[in-house]
């Protein structure tokens, strides 16, 4: 339903005014801060709160250290003697997607999945839309996406005059708007012996995580979106191991690969695991679903998870239980992605001052994208809280994860019983990761090598990078056009 699990944040004078009803009554709830603002919140979203309300956690999270206590204990634990760094030192082995808000500081999750705008006053929301609605800014659809031009709109701005995207490495304070820069990896690299020692550190934790979402999520029916690619199969490689229960699934679209269509089925029958493939059909298209999905993202997102909820693809996994869908879209933040795109030289020089609009060359063609990667340039140029985090991984975090992941992410919330989670979204599982060589990253053969420790029978399976020169080169050309045509 439009505007499921959606949130704003409000003055109390504002209620009873325009902002009275941002849902239907039956489905809007309210906590009073201790500021006297009001949270105002679609009943499906999870919010948990401390007595007070000093301490509020929105959305989904749960712990990856199986040495410290649940998110929703340290909530409790919180006061109004908890402090800034307190909330860094509790945050940072968590996963899932979720806003926090403690003595007025608002924070996000590790890349920012569960998305913040706002504007003036303060006020806040997850909703892009509803943001402008209850500030009197008229809605500003993005209808550039898609035709060439860009699949995201890049922070912090919006299409909107006066509406702001929070990035991952900010924080907000509810009551002032005053924006502050936050360590994005608090703990830097994790050192250990070698590689294989790594990937044991990283499967204890990962497992930890698992678990412990399984917890959070009781009773709902677990499937893992399935590629013939890397990520998927490293994420499966650690469902195993962890012991969890899934199922897995593949979408067709309209860029599937051959391996896409082949490898996931032999994979999840190597382990026995339940698949599901999932056609597209013409007869299933809905025009009323995609001006749900635009009203829903604010026009904010315009990939392939958009036609899958059109033609009613995601809605076919399993109507009789809760869904959690397991993706695997942040294994990518430590990699250097960006940087591969370059020339050795023009990298050096990228790197002494990043210019984002080099690595999105569309963006030039749109005025709003262009100022946008402008604030954001001068912002981490200058930004010596986040120094040892690469400009290539911070452009990977806050513009291709906090900006084009987040409103797809928000895009599920419109799906009724689904629930979808990226797994790899901790600060801790990026702090492990960082310790690979950067080569490896970059090729993903550290990724591979998870597999091989974990779950070796899934490396008999041919990668879908696992080609010839020939077919490598043109694989390689396929993404760079397509890329580059977004």
């Amino acid at each position: 339903m439009v505007d499921d699990r959606q949130f704003v944040i409000v003055p109390s004078k504002l209620k009873g005014n325009k902002v009275g009803y941002v849902f239907s009554n039956d489905r809007q709830k309210e906590i009073t801060l201790p500021n006297g603002l009001i949270l105002i919140y679609e009943k499906h979203l999870n919010v948990c709160n401390n007595g007070d309300s000093s301490a509020v956690l929105i959305g989904d999270a749960w712990q990856v250290d199986p040495l410290r206590d649940c998110p929703k204990d340290i909530i409790k634990s919180f006061n109004e003697e908890t402090t800034i760094e307190d909330v860094y030192q509790e945050e940072k082995t968590w996963c899932g997607r979720y806003i926090l808000i403690v003595n007025n500081w608002l924070f996000l999750d590790f890349c920012g999945t569960l998305g913040v705008f706002y504007a003036d006053g303060p006020q806040i929301s997850s909703s892009y839309r509803i943001l402008c609605e209850i500030t009197g800014t008229d809605v500003i659809y993005p209808d550039t996406l898609g035709e060439g031009l860009m699949n995201f709109v890049p922070g912090p701005l919006t299409p909107a005059n006066g509406v702001m995207r929070l990035l991952p490495s900010e924080i907000i304070n509810i009551a002032t708007g005053e924006r502050r820069t936050r360590p994005l990896n608090p703990d830097g690299v994790w050192n250990v012996e070698n590689d294989r020692e790594r990937i044991n550190i990283l499967n204890k934790y990962f497992s930890c995580s698992l678990r412990n979402m399984v917890k959070h999520f009781s009773g709902s029916n677990f499937w893992l979106a399935l590629t013939g690619g890397i990520d998927s199969r490293t994420l499966m490689a650690l469902l195993e191991s962890a012991g969890v229960e899934y199922k897995a699934f593949t979408c067709w679209h309209e860029r599937i690969s051959k391996a896409d269509l082949e490898q996931p089925r032999k994979l999840a029958d190597a382990l026995h695991v339940p698949y599901k493939f999932i056609e597209r059909k013409q007869e299933n298209h809905s025009e009323s679903r995609a001006e749900e999905y635009r009203r829903h993202t604010g026009g904010m997102a315009d990939d392939g998870d958009k036609p899958m909820y059109i033609y009613g693809q995601y809605q076919q996994l399993d109507s009789e239980h809760q869904v959690v869908l397991l993706r695997s879209a942040i294994w990518g933040c430590p990699r250097n992605y960006f940087k591969g795109k370059f020339a050795q030289k023009d990298a050096y020089e990228m790197e002494q001052t990043f210019d984002s609009t080099k690595v999105f060359p569309k963006s030039k063609l749109h005025n709003l994208y262009t100022k946008s990667f402008n604030l954001y340039d001068n912002y981490v140029n200058n930004d010596k809280v986040n120094k040892d985090i690469t400009l290539w991984n911070r452009l990977m975090i806050e513009q291709r994860q906090g900006a084009w992941l987040s409103s797809i992410e928000q895009g599920f919330d419109l799906m009724d019983d689904i629930t979808s989670i990226e797994c790899c979204n901790s600060r801790l599982f990026f702090s492990i990761q960082l310790g690979f060589s950067e080569k490896d990253m970059l090729l993903k053969k550290h990724e591979m090598n998870i597999v091989k420790q974990l779950c070796p029978i899934l490396s008999k399976y041919r990668y879908q990078y696992n080609l010839t020169f020939k077919k490598r080169v043109k694989n390689v050309l396929d993404e760079l056009k397509m890329w580059f045509s977004k």
